[in-house]
């Protein structure tokens, strides 16, 4: 087969259209009447030979395309069209056709050329601290090509490498995911780190022993932080054995929020009390008004009211018990028989921390108990008991469990009855309870060394 410039329709049979002419020649001839097709695709036909028959020479004047079919030449084989069965060779001529009406499509650019046009795009995605809009931009990339290919093509006949761009916009996506979750990755670790070195340091501030026993009265503190860093915190003092009049001092508290602002809080509170343990270490009287003035004053000027902490807080002495609740729930006393649970009198106060302008707003307000033998006492934060219904809920069955608080298993059970009894109210949160036993009898008054309580 062999093409020329050339025609008009010759065969009205043929599906083709005035661009093309088709003529069947003599075989023998066909060598020096064409052009081999490879030649002419590739721009370099030869001179027109001779031999050319008439029609041939006429429709070639007009500059359009001639396609010399030998005769009895059938295409080799056949192709499939919507009209049947036709011969290959009237694929070349449909081909010819389409492109000498103007109905071709072509790329405008090589691909290099239109990728080279991305890389700002790229640059940009790879660049934008702002993880969203780099992925924002993308994703709108990706649309933009799908509606320039649809619309370059509809309109000028263009062929966009649409699969190859959107690959390339792809891949600087996924090289932006890898490098934001390595970040990510990197900056949690991080964080773990800071807040296993948060949590020990926290730790350090804590008691390395939450029970034991002082004048005459078992103690126990439960606590259980909701996460590595707790906003619960507890303290506890208890004077040397050879101390003339034996006491302790315990507290619980809850500092507002969680994480690294609360364990900051509970910072502060363990180092005022590591400075009062060395003074009643050295004979000094406890002062409640010393002790809630210290916490509320330096709570308020190290975070300027941004930062509150309750108090629930005993002090111990050989029989009796002095009370106090700042901020929360007062404290409820069970008696040793188990069959009345009773809350203690308290006034409300503000937590610490919340003073104004140096305005004292804590009121400090001591409960002093002479207990029975074998009487406890129980404080918790809201972590384990929050709301009115939840306490009487909680004295309800500590009575009807009939506890025999003469046993030391007693306080143990009084963890899970709170625990049950604040389960539905208290939301996910640190878990610290105190239970304190008289464990001997109360013996003669002793000098109690207890200044005073004033309100605040």
């Amino acid at each position: 087969m062999g093409l020329l410039p050339g025609g008009t329709l010759a065969d009205d049979a043929i599906p083709r259209d005035n661009a093309v002419f088709i003529e069947f020649i003599d075989p023998a001839s066909a060598a020096a009447r064409t052009v081999p097709a490879y030649a002419f695709f590739r721009g370099q036909p030869a001179e027109l030979r001779s031999g050319m028959s008439k029609a041939a020479a006429k429709i070639l004047a007009g500059g359009k395309v001639a396609i010399l079919v030998t005769d009895g030449y059938t295409g080799a084989r056949f192709i499939d069209t919507p009209q049947g069965k036709l011969p290959s060779y009237f694929a070349l001529a449909s081909l010819i056709s389409s492109t000498m009406s103007g109905r071709v499509v072509h790329r405008p650019l090589p691909s290099w050329a239109l990728i080279a046009a991305l890389s700002p795009l790229l640059f940009l995605l790879l660049k934008l601290r702002n993880s969203r809009l780099a992925y924002g931009a993308a994703g709108a990339a990706c649309l933009g090509l799908v509606a320039a290919a649809a619309g370059t093509l509809s309109a000028l006949a263009w062929i966009l490498p649409l699969v190859p761009l959107v690959l390339l916009i792809g891949a600087g996506t996924a090289v932006r995911l890898a490098r934001d979750g390595l970040a990510a990755f990197g900056e949690r670790l991080l964080l773990r780190r800071d807040l296993e070195l948060g949590t020990m340091v926290q730790r350090l501030f804590l008691p390395k022993q939450s029970y034991g026993e002082v004048a005459g009265w078992d103690f126990r503190v439960t606590f259980r932080p909701h996460g590595q860093m707790a906003g619960d915190w507890y303290q506890i003092f208890t004077s040397p054995p050879e101390a003339p009049a034996p006491f302790g001092v315990i507290a619980i508290g809850d500092v507002v929020g969680k994480g690294p602002s609360a364990a900051l809080v509970t910072a502060v509170i363990a180092a005022l009390w590591n400075n009062w343990r060395k003074k009643w270490r050295e004979g000094a009287a406890f002062d409640a008004d010393a002790v809630v003035e210290g916490l509320n004053r330096s709570i308020w000027e190290t975070f300027s009211g941004e930062q509150n902490s309750t108090l629930l807080l005993a002090v111990l002495f050989e029989g009796e018990i002095h009370t106090l609740s700042v901020g929360t729930s007062p404290w409820q006393t069970i008696s040793a028989d188990g069959a009345r649970c009773t809350r203690l009198a308290a006034k409300p106060s503000n937590p610490l921390g919340l003073a104004v302008d140096g305005t004292r707003v804590v009121t400090v307000t001591l409960v002093k108990t002479v207990p029975q033998r074998h009487q406890a006492f129980v404080a918790f934060t809201d972590g384990v008991i929050d709301g009115l219904m939840a306490g009487r809920r909680f004295g309800e069955r500590v009575v009807a469990a009939k506890l025999d608080m003469a046993s030391r298993a007693s306080m143990d059970s009084l963890v899970g009855i709170a625990a049950s009894a604040g389960a539905a109210t208290a939301l996910p949160d640190d878990f610290t309870m105190l239970v304190v036993r008289r464990a001997a009898e109360p013996g003669a008054a002793t000098i109690n060394p207890i200044a005073p309580a004033k309100a605040l």
